[in-house]
């Protein structure tokens, strides 16, 4: 695994495969940290989402299908199924009508942190 700089220079994804098939996007405020449990268990890329994360911020917040269109072209090729939580969810909706892909999982699970303890 390892973390690296996409092609836009800007935006920073976590990769385990040159042809990874598993797209993990994360939700508002947070990172591709969060899917650290799961992820390797596929050959996968965890993006984080320009301005969260190691990813530089535009200079303002997107909508999710202007995400989304952003995200496209970052995107490998070999990418069959995309994950989103939440805010990535809604990204992964929008990107599921600009390609194709076998599967588009979103979920919102939400946690409260101090009954974890």
């Amino acid at each position: 695994m390892a973390f690296k700089v996409l092609s836009d220079d800007i935006t920073f994804a976590n990769v385990n495969s040159d042809n990874p098939k598993v797209c993990f996007l994360h939700g508002w405020g947070m990172s591709g940290k969060d899917f650290s449990k799961i992820e390797t268990s596929f050959e996968f890329i965890t993006i984080d989402i320009p301005g969260f994360g190691k990813s530089v911020p535009f200079n303002k917040s997107l909508s999710p299908k202007k995400y989304a269109e952003y995200l496209y072209s970052l995107i490998p090729e070999s990418v069959e199924v995309i994950v989103g939580h939440s805010f990535g969810g809604r990204i992964a909706v929008h990107l599921s009508q600009l390609r194709e892909f076998k599967k588009v999982s979103t979920y919102c699970i939400s946690i409260n942190k101090k009954e974890q303890s």
